[in-house]
């Protein structure tokens, strides 16, 4: 989902740049009020927030399809490989304690 209508244009450009509209829903306006008609049909999900998008993790998790799929998860990390490596194990830890609290694995 995007709400900004200057993202929203853009991406709708972009899907139909690259040749992906019959792979691609772009859904317009707030992940949380989308979140429960969503629930369970999207195999990737991503999530461009920065510096953080941690907010939307947990509708992300939600709107995976029930056998799981793929977050593009974005934030702002330290540049360190131990700074990356550090965020990419706690973001994991994370996910799958969300995933756990939804009862998926």
């Amino acid at each position: 989902c995007e709400w900004d209508e200057d993202a929203l244009a853009a991406l709708s450009r972009n899907v139909a740049a690259n040749g992906v509209e019959r792979r691609c829903t772009v859904h317009a306006g707030d992940n949380v009020q989308a979140a429960a008609t969503l629930a369970g049909v999207a195999h990737r999900v991503n999530l461009g927030l920065i510096p953080s998008s941690e907010a939307g993790w947990p509708v992300a998790v939600a709107v995976l399809l029930p056998e799981g799929g793929t977050l593009h998860v974005h934030a702002c990390v330290g540049a360190g490989a131990s700074e990356e490596d550090a965020w990419g194990r706690a973001l994991l830890a994370r996910l799958e304690a969300l995933a756990a609290g939804m009862g998926r694995r």
